[in-house]
């Protein structure tokens, strides 16, 4: 008796992860490639404000240009929601790229 209520408690378990793994499998291809995080890269954006052009030289579109209003040609930091499949971005926060220089003294500029 107890070994068949451990065959039937063993199949029981069975079966339901393999449920649980295709229904996360499911959840997996209905969500697409949009992320649920959002990411931060630095890029220039365009004349036109439809796309960023990051770094690395790849091309992202922008869902929501005006967003971006006022930082035509410019480098920008975004944060934003990324699909990649289509490579369009959602513009979340935006602010100018400002590089900074620094000099200390023991750099080798200033060695004689």
């Amino acid at each position: 008796m107890n070994r068949a209520a451990a065959v039937v408690l063993a199949l029981a378990m069975f079966s339901c992860t393999a449920m649980a793994q295709s229904v996360s499998k499911q959840n997996v291809g209905s969500a697409g490639s949009t992320a649920k995080k959002t990411v931060t890269f630095i890029g220039n954006v365009s004349q036109d404000r439809m796309f960023v052009h990051d770094n690395d030289d790849q091309v992202w579109a922008v869902s929501n240009p005006g967003a971006l209003k006022g930082y035509e040609g410019t480098a920008v930091v975004v944060r934003a929601y990324l699909n990649a499949s289509q490579n369009r971005i959602h513009v979340v926060f935006v602010k100018a790229d400002q590089a900074t220089y620094s000099a200390r003294i023991g750099d080798s500029a200033f060695r004689r």
